[in-house]
């Protein structure tokens, strides 16, 4: 065989390997990056959640958390009334009782009352209307972490959404945290809140310089 068939067959392999690993490399880029928007969609379907979890509205349940740091970190929840996506819950915590409206929707939780001192069992929802402004927004969608805004005095952060916390009241996974900072200039101050789904709030801490309370969830359930 000449040179010259010789010199040319080598030519023909080593292009005809060159265009296998090309379509290799190709198919593995391919692959790669359909992984890669396999992810990205199963994140956006984690995010996309139904918020009226976070804060069920259940009439007559009762939750007790076990507070540290100062005398009325342990309080007790009791959800007094509902009505459609309104719910009434009244918080005591040994010195006052608390009575806040909350509207619930999907993508959306707002505190829209809250009166101190409320010793009664008045139901205050027939007095709030569909469209009443929010007082507070507690919980927003996405649940995305690094999501933020602003009430009127205070920033509110998703710094987690696949937290594990275990509480008295037992072990929770795919837990929601909420950072919550003052932007008044005058105030200084850095709390937590810690939401699972089905159940809502499950812990509250709150850190300084020299102190740090917790409430953690001790026991929740209906009343009898």
């Amino acid at each position: 065989m000449s040179k010259f068939l010789k010199g040319h067959k080598l030519v023909i392999v080593v292009f005809v390997l060159q265009f296998l690993l090309g379509c290799s490399a190709n198919n593995v880029v391919e692959e790669q990056n359909k992984d890669d928007n396999q992810v990205e969609s199963k994140i956006d379907q984690q995010t996309e959640v139904d918020l009226r979890a976070y804060l069920p509205i259940r009439e007559g349940m009762l939750y007790k958390y076990q507070g540290e740091g100062n005398e009325y970190a342990t309080f007790t929840t009791e959800t007094k009334f509902i009505k459609d996506n309104l719910i009434q819950v009244h918080k005591n915590n040994g010195g006052t009782e608390i009575a806040s409206v909350y509207r619930v929707e999907k993508e959306k939780v707002v505190l829209l009352q809250e009166n101190p001192e409320f010793y009664s069992d008045t139901n205050l929802l027939n007095d709030v209307g569909d469209k009443a402004d929010a007082k507070e927004v507690i919980l927003k969608s996405p649940l995305k972490v690094g999501e933020k805004w602003n009430n009127a005095k205070e920033r509110r952060e998703i710094v987690a959404i696949d937290e594990q916390l275990t509480t008295p009241a037992g072990d929770f996974y795919d837990v929601v945290k909420i950072k919550v900072t003052s932007i008044e200039e005058d105030r200084d101050f850095e709390s937590y809140e810690y939401y699972a789904k089905n159940i809502g709030l499950i812990m509250l801490e709150s850190r300084g310089e020299d102190y740090q309370v917790t409430s953690k969830l001790k026991s929740y359930g209906r009343l009898e």
